[in-house]
């Protein structure tokens, strides 16, 4: 799950600059491609196993939501906006409980 907040995180921050530039925003499957070539170097092995190792992760454990909602838009079967839905209304609920 640590792997995927990271993910989430650089690409929210990649959605920003494309949008400030004017650009489409990177497809997730780039941005893991890229997020894990940062990580890794130009180790394609070792880039190939952990996107396998994390997609069965997400296989695996897709009783947990936040796993779930990830594997889901990495199959194409939910749109990446739905993951910005759900943040802004946790983090809307998280200010209110706040105040």
């Amino acid at each position: 799950e640590q792997l995927i907040r990271a993910i989430w995180s650089t690409k929210h921050e990649e959605n920003e600059i494309a949008a400030r530039r004017g650009n489409p925003p990177p497809s997730l499957h780039d941005h893991i491609f890229q997020h894990l070539r940062v990580r890794f170097g130009n180790f394609s092995q070792i880039i190939a196993e952990w996107g396998y190792n994390l997609m069965e992760g997400c296989r695996r454990y897709a009783e947990d939501a936040d796993i779930e909602l990830f594997k889901l838009v990495v199959s194409d079967e939910v749109g990446e906006e739905v993951v910005q839905d759900q943040f802004q209304v946790v983090s809307g609920l998280q200010d209110r409980l706040k105040k």
